[in-house]
């Protein structure tokens, strides 16, 4: 009984290790994907920017690759974008409403 039950649970590490094998792999074919996206629309200026946006905000990195998807697949990307031009993506999508707050004295 404890023989199958050291098998059980082997069977269960083996299983978990299969499936976290699978999705680091899956994880590194959507990174190699979203790094193939970025060296056709951007010149080797901006890529190097986008891959320390990458490191500093993932957030932003990923709220880029989506932008720039969809700029690519509509075709309305002329080109390559420079540096320059990335920075300006990158300033609009990282802009804040500044709000203003008005307190009144009763």
């Amino acid at each position: 009984m404890e023989e199958d039950e050291g098998e059980n649970l082997q069977e269960a590490r083996q299983k978990r290790l299969r499936q976290m094998l699978a999705e680091r792999q899956q994880a590194q074919q959507m990174d190699e994907q979203k790094k193939s996206l970025l060296m056709r629309v951007l010149e080797n200026d901006a890529y190097e920017r986008a891959m320390m946006v990458r490191i500093s905000s993932p957030e932003t990195y990923d709220r880029l690759i989506s932008v720039l998807a969809q700029l690519y697949q509509s075709g309305q990307l002329k080109g390559k974008l420079n540096e320059a031009q990335l920075r300006a993506v990158l300033a609009k999508l990282t802009q804040r409403r500044e709000g203003s707050i008005t307190i009144q004295k009763k």
